[in-house]
């Protein structure tokens, strides 16, 4: 999993994206998120969320690229982009609601 979040090339990694691109809920998406804590491979971040190094999210990007393949990659991607569009929406909706 950890290929597959460092090559939606962010380097904060919040629960209800890492779900949006596993396809689980975000309770699992946050137990995700402990256990590559808990293997020191991100590190939270004060607030809530999580941050993945630079130069790990670099190297683990480009073995993605041999180990998952082109097609899982940008599949990710395109779940990534999908709910950040989707949660801009969310927050127009609740701006829009306080006229």
């Amino acid at each position: 999993m950890l290929l597959l979040l460092a090559a939606l090339d962010v380097s904060d990694l919040e629960p209800a994206l890492v779900a949006a691109v596993a396809g689980c809920d975000p309770g699992a998406a946050e137990e995700l998120l402990q256990e590559l804590g808990e293997q020191r491979l991100i590190t939270p971040v004060a607030g809530g969320g999580w941050r993945i190094n630079d130069l790990l999210r670099l190297a683990a990007s480009q073995l993605a690229v041999s180990e998952l393949g082109e097609q899982e990659i940008l599949s990710a991607q395109e779940h990534k982009v999908r709910w950040i569009v989707e949660t801009a929406e969310e927050h127009a909706n609740d701006l829009e609601g306080e006229d």
